[in-house]
């Protein structure tokens, strides 16, 4: 029996499983209280201070049978549920038991084969909860069967060690559906809301009990002296197997060789100390010695003002902070003469009796409220598309490399959910008729257009209210296109743009007149049958004549449709055509699709009316020269700028170099887009820096790999609330706008802590980190109408602007990955701070290579000054919530 037939027929009543092995009861570590038994935790909408989340009864309490048990209890207790398994959809699925662990924040589920860290979903980890199949179920499975399943499915996507991974669940009823999945994202969504002390103690405990786990591998409920080793040495503590035994004889008072869970966990927090250089701050400002001190309400204040140089805060807003950080020590609790200080809303707050300690003062500067980025207002979204940068993806269909991984209709879920708005969809003719996504000519597996769709349709807008744009690259015949033009229309529906907003536009609309819109750019002419890719055959090419070279050899750097081939060895040959670009003729000429360098050739089909229509605001063209650009805009002053053009990064690099004030310019009414070199079959990226500096709006990268290139992007995009959207500064827009004046910015960088191993060295030796520092930075041209040889200033390194600007590396420290120190200063002046951003990376230093342990980046007007912690992204780019590098920032505005 397949598997979606035996879960198309009614179930027997939901299964649960006997008790969890639960941790035992401690102490609360700032309370004194004892850990409650898990359902109990779930009472109101609190947290406790011992890190366990409550979640309204309501969420929970509807009874599912066996004798009045709640949907809460069976989940903690375990339900049977069957795992899907995408690799054999025909099969008979497996049921497993899953359970809710709320201390360690686990979903997991048992198995006899396999170990616990793979069948345990941390829910930090998890990056959605879906009420549905995932788009992963294979396409040889029953359709038919498959909807009937999915009326009672749950897909849980997440990470396990940078990689993307998808539990496709299906459940006896919608009902426990619901419920396992609204329990679920409520106690995420309560986890995400914490700040202050109550986040950090929270992230603490939840490490601790993971740490239990970990260590305690035999289950016996004790963790001895080898078991502690280990441990410690997967989280690269920086202790010897001696002073590990001394820590540990530290703990274990009645000398029983093993530690009950009270113990370890005071073990643990003794690990989690402040770093010295914290310490030696704090009785800076206390007077204290070692840490001893108190910072009072003035104290507090101060350190805003005069070290994190917090300018827009008001005594109010100083006040609120120090209440929810600060402590009642004991030596002052009964002290009832202290004043009481009247807050801004007329109640009275006893600041008097409250403090911090050095472990609150650390808990501050660990929180939210301390962050190294700039809480800034929303960018107005009432300009044209053209003066916004625009978040965009290269091959956005691609899990892996571009010659033989995998094509997802999940990887677009993913980009459009981190606030991607520009994908790209490479459309071939597939069987049946029915369009097809995938890398042309390579062994990259294949999906249908049409589910791409389907699921841009649905989560198009759940990050960003913002246009999506649908970047197609049509290899299609006009049979298929037209089938195109059918779903878009159909699936999309009122969100399709097909016609202009209004008559007599003079620029693009805007992206508030898009709102919740979804754009399609596309080209005049269509590739049939002729190969268009880099692994052409001879015997095709032979069939296709190409133009004289000489007649299109000074075009062919500027051209394309933005997407690059695997290799260069042969051109794309897509068919000429004519276009109606606008409310003028415009023929489009072929031009090389894949930036190889070669002409394209002519082929005897057209396109389908019907696609071409929907190409409203973003008509692509071939890019010839700027005067070509300027009497574009002469002949058609009410439609050029509904024309753009694709540059691969050489040709996009070679116009920033070389004229890059006509560059800005070209920018400021018309749209380009930017693709990698065909070269980067690993899906590599280029750095988008230049490009966006140059004022290039859709610059797109290879978004599976979380590179330089991506970590700028990811850094970028989060201005503007993540929305994918973000308003080029005034000087690019603006003639007579002032130009950002240059600043110093210094760089102190003291110390790390929590660091990961990098990839794929888990099991290995405790790393040897050191931190690299790079600014990225090109100065603003002196004036829009200066000539390209005042692009750059005259000692700049044009050649080098693809080049982070400055670097400095520090001296890496031996055999520390929980605490390293460094205490190494840097400074450099930034020329253009309205766009510069700084990126910092900690590596391993190792005789087989510097692998990356995480990184950070920003740009260097989102900075606060200050002593702050930057939470580094892993190798895949999510983002610890332990990993951080502790720096101190100076702005110096010369």
């Amino acid at each position: 029996m397949s598997f979606f037939k035996r879960f198309n027929r009614p179930l027997k009543s939901l299964g649960t499983s006997g008790g969890t092995r639960d941790l035992p009861s401690t102490g609360s570590p700032s309370s004194g209280g004892t850990t409650l038994p898990l359902a109990d935790q779930l009472s109101g909408l609190s947290l406790s201070p011992d890190g366990t989340t409550s979640v309204p009864r309501s969420a929970g309490t509807a009874a599912v049978g066996h004798g009045g048990l709640t949907m809460l209890d069976a989940l903690v207790s375990g339900i049977t549920l069957s795992k899907m398994d995408r690799k054999a959809p025909k099969s008979r699925g497996k049921e497993r038991v899953f359970k809710l662990d709320l201390l360690r924040r686990q979903v997991r589920w048992g198995s006899k084969r396999k170990p616990i860290e793979l069948t345990t979903i941390n829910l930090d980890d998890m990056t959605d909860v879906r009420a549905h199949l995932s788009y992963s179920v294979p396409a040889s499975a029953d359709r038919d069967l498959v909807d009937a399943a999915d009326q009672r499915a749950l897909s849980i996507h997440y990470t396990r060690g940078g990689e993307h991974k998808i539990l496709d669940l299906i459940c006896s009823s919608a009902y426990l559906r619901d419920e396992f999945a609204r329990i679920i994202e409520t106690i995420r969504a309560h986890d995400q809301t914490l700040d202050g002390r109550d986040y950090t103690m929270m992230a603490i405990n939840t490490w601790i009990h993971r740490a239990w786990v970990a260590a305690d591998a035999n289950e016996n409920g004790r963790v001895d002296l080898a078991e502690c080793v280990a441990v410690l040495k997967s989280f690269n503590v920086a202790l010897t197997k001696d002073e590990i035994k001394n820590l540990f004889r530290t703990h274990d008072r009645e000398r029983r060789g093993w530690l009950r869970f009270e113990e370890f966990s005071k073990l643990c927090r003794d690990l989690r100390r402040p770093p010295r250089e914290l310490a030696k701050l704090f009785d800076e400002i206390t007077g204290g010695t070692d840490g001893d001190g108190l910072m009072n309400r003035d104290q507090f204040h101060g350190f805003l003002r005069n070290f994190q140089k917090e300018e827009t805060l008001t005594d109010a807003d100083m006040d609120q902070l120090f209440l929810r950080h600060s402590i009642v020590p004991d030596v002052w609790a009964a002290d009832s003469h202290n004043a009481a200080v009247p807050s801004a809303n007329g109640s009275t707050l006893m600041l008097a009796h409250r403090a911090l300690d050095l472990s609150a003062f650390y808990m501050f500067l660990l929180s939210p409220q301390n962050a190294a980025r700039k809480r800034r207002p929303a960018h107005t979204m009432d300009r044209p598309l053209a003066h916004y940068f625009i978040s965009s993806s290269h091959n956005t269909y691609l899990e892996g490399n571009q010659l033989n991984s995998d094509s997802s209709v999940e990887a677009y879920v993913r980009v459009l959910q981190r606030g991607c708005r520009c994908v790209e969809l490479d459309c071939w003719d597939g069987p049946h008729d029915e369009p097809i996504i995938y890398h042309g000519h390579t062994a990259t597996s294949k999906i249908l257009f049409r589910d791409v769709i389907q699921a841009i349709h649905k989560y198009a807008f759940v990050a960003s209210e913002w246009p999506v744009i649908l970047s197609l690259e049509m290899h299609c015949s006009s049979f298929q296109q037209a089938k195109i033009a059918y779903y878009l229309r159909n699936i999309l529906g009122d969100m399709l743009v097909t016609d202009r907003a209004a008559d007599g536009e003079t620029a693009l609309p805007s992206p508030l007149d898009l709102r919740r819109k979804v754009l399609i750019k596309g080209k005049g002419y269509v590739t049939v049958e002729t190969p268009s890719d880099d692994f052409e055959t001879a015997s095709t090419a032979s069939r296709s004549r190409a133009p004289s070279m000489s007649a299109q050899s000074s075009l062919l750097d500027y051209s394309g449709d933005g997407t690059a081939s695997p290799t260069r060895r042969m051109s794309r040959m897509p068919t000429e055509s004519t276009i109606l670009a606008s409310s003028a003729r415009i023929v489009a000429d072929p031009i090389d699709e894949s930036g190889s360098g070669s002409p394209a050739t002519p082929a005897p089909s057209s396109a389908s009316p019907d696609l071409l229509a929907l190409a409203v605001y973003m008509k692509t063209v071939k890019f010839g020269s700027f005067a070509d650009a300027d009497k574009s805009a002469e002949v058609d002053p009410l439609g050029y700028f509904c024309t753009m053009s694709s540059f691969s990064e050489s040709a996009s690099l070679k116009l920033a170099r070389t004229a890059m004030v006509r560059w800005l310019a070209y920018h400021t009414m018309r749209i380009s887009r930017v693709y990698p070199a065909g070269t980067r079959v690993g899906s590599s990226n280029y750095n988008p820096f230049p490009h966006w500096a140059a004022g290039c709006q859709l610059v797109a990268l290879n978004w599976q790999t979380f590179d330089t290139g991506m970590a700028l992007n990811t850094a970028f995009f989060e201005q503007n609330g993540g929305s994918g959207y973000v308003l080029k500064p005034e000087y690019m827009l603006d003639p007579t706008a002032a130009r950002p004046r240059p600043l110093i910015l210094t760089i102190r960088i003291m110390a790390a802590q929590y660091l990961p191993k990098p990839k794929d060295k888990s099991k290995g030796e405790v790393i040897d980190p050191f931190v690299e520092f790079e600014l990225f930075d090109i100065p603003a041209p002196a004036t829009p109408h200066a000539p390209a040889s005042a692009s750059l200033p005259n000692d700049w390194d044009h050649d080098a602007i693809d080049e982070p600007t400055f670097k400095y590396k520090t001296k890496h420290v031996t055999d520390n990955g929980w605490n390293p120190s460094w205490n190494e200063m840097t400074a450099v002046r930034v020329y253009n701070p309205a766009l510069a951003m700084v990126r910092f990376s900690v590596h391993d230093h190792d005789l087989s290579g510097q692998d990356l342990v995480g990184s950070w980046a920003a740009p260097v007007a989102a900075l606060n000054a200050g002593y702050r912690f930057l939470y580094l992204r892993n190798w895949k780019g999510k983002q610890s919530t332990d990993a951080s590098l502790l720096v101190w920032i100076g702005i110096h505005q010369e």
